[in-house]
């Protein structure tokens, strides 16, 4: 009798298992399903932005760069966000705009609204990385394009000829990646000063 029970309750709970599967099956929404898969698909794994080997169609491509918000004259400074693509406006007023009580440079509204306050560019005008970290913090590093020395952009010279240094850029983006970039702007406070920090913060 007792293990009559047994093979029953092994055989009911059975049963019970493959309609609560059925069932789960039957709730799926196919389409839905689908449709996420296919919008997954487009996603790609944390990275920078692929980058021209040669500096200079980097120069080529800001040249043909509209500001948005001015309709007369060119914006003579640019920068690229690496984590995206777009090319915004640097050093600039005309992209300036207020968070709270404070006004805040293009590359800061870019960041906030492309990458949740965590800005990376590359600007254009002497070959630097840019780290926005917080809207009322920056620092710079060298740029991941150098000459055929292995140096970057020389400012006296205004060197145009710089290739691209895929291990330089891949350090760069390690730190992106790895979540370093803020740790770095802080350790750098004291060696700056904190008000050049927060000065590069404000103004881009």
């Amino acid at each position: 009798w007792y293990q009559r029970r047994v093979r029953e309750a092994v055989v009911s709970t059975q049963s019970t298992g493959d309609e609560l599967i059925q069932k789960w099956c039957q709730s799926l929404n196919r389409d839905k399903f689908l449709a996420t898969l296919e919008k997954n698909k487009g996603k790609r794994e944390a990275k920078l932005i692929d980058l021209p080997k040669n500096f200079v169609d980097l120069l080529v491509k800001a040249s043909k760069y509209t500001c948005p918000k001015i309709t007369f004259g060119k914006i003579q400074t640019t920068a690229i966000c690496l984590i995206c693509g777009d090319l915004v406006c640097y050093q600039s007023y005309c992209c300036q705009e207020t968070i709270g009580d404070s006004n805040f440079g293009p590359c800061n509204m870019h960041a906030h609204r492309c990458s949740g306050d965590l800005g990376v560019f590359l600007t254009l005008e002497k070959c630097q990385v840019l780290f926005l970290p917080l809207r009322t913090q920056g620092y710079f590093i060298s740029g991941p394009y150098v000459d055929k020395y292995g140096e970057g952009y020389k400012t006296y010279t205004k060197n145009k000829a710089l290739t691209l240094s895929p291990q330089i850029y891949r350090k760069i983006e390690l730190m992106w990646v790895r979540h370093e970039i803020r740790p770095l702007v802080a350790r750098n406070s004291e060696g700056l000063g904190y008000s050049r920090i927060e000065q590069i913060g404000l103004m881009y």
